[in-house]
Order: structure tokens, then C-alpha cells, then sequence
């Protein structure tokens, strides 16, 4: 609580009940709910870790160190290929000029926020041989 007698809430994170007391247990993740404008912040500043030049896209290069950088944050690690991340880059290059945009960027990351776990399993099961037999051939 500020001097003034403001409570300064800075964390997203579930902090307790409305009685001001803090709840012994551990929040439920599950349940607290955060809005567009919060997932969208989170794909931008990912985006702008790999945009050391700021210049609103990341090259090939920028592109296949961030995606390596998410495969290796995965359980168990996960493996890309020159040529998954090409077709990857492609995929969220909607206006193909070769250089994956900050626009583009978050809205394809945003939308795959959005679908259950459920899709989002199926997906990850599916993705590699989607890939493999569709745009590598």
C-alpha cells in the first residue's frame, strides 16, 4: 500500500481473497483468467528480445535462434531442423517478403494461445508430420 493509502497490485498472479487475507493454499492458475490485451504484451516482448535492432521483424537468422530457443524451453527438449524452420517462417510470414513481422509475430502466437489444451496437444502431435508432408515435399 502506497502513502496515500492506494494498494499498488503490480503482479498478475491470483494474490488471495477479497477479505485482504492471504489464502494458506496455493492459488488455481487454472481458473484466473487473463485478457487479450496481457497475452498479446507477453508475445510482443518475446518478440522484442529477439529484435535487438528494433526494427518491428527478425530475420532468419533472429527467427531460428528464438525458435530454438522455445524447442530447447520444452519437456522433453525438442529438435528443428534448418529446413522445419523455413517452413515454419513461412507459415507465420503471411505476406511473404521473408522476414516474420512483429504483426505477424503475435497473431499467430496470440491465436494458438486461445485453442484448449486439448488442440493445442493434438497439434504438437500433429505439427512435425503436418510440416513434413505438406510444405516440405
Amino acid at each position: 500500500m502506497s502513502a496515500d493509502g492506494v494498494q499498488n497490485n503490480t503482479t498478475v498472479a491470483p494474490q488471495g481473497n477479497p477479505g485482504g487475507t492471504m489464502l494458506q493454499e496455493t492459488p488455481d492458475w487454472d481458473s484466473y483468467e487473463i485478457g487479450e490485451k496481457e497475452i498479446r504484451a507477453v508475445f510482443d516482448a518475446v518478440f522484442f528480445v529477439y529484435d535487438k535492432e528494433s526494427r518491428g521483424y527478425l530475420s532468419a537468422d533472429q527467427f531460428g535462434t528464438l525458435m530454438k530457443a522455445f524447442a530447447n524451453d520444452c519437456r522433453p527438449p525438442v529438435s528443428i531442423s534448418s529446413r522445419e524452420l523455413a517452413s515454419f517462417q513461412d507459415i507465420l510470414d503471411k505476406d511473404k517478403n521473408g522476414i516474420v513481422e512483429q504483426n505477424e509475430f503475435t497473431s499467430f502466437f496470440f491465436d494458438l494461445a486461445w485453442i484448449t489444451p486439448e488442440d493445442r496437444a493434438a497439434f504438437v502431435k500433429v505439427s512435425k508430420t503436418i510440416l513434413i508432408s505438406v510444405f516440405i515435399v
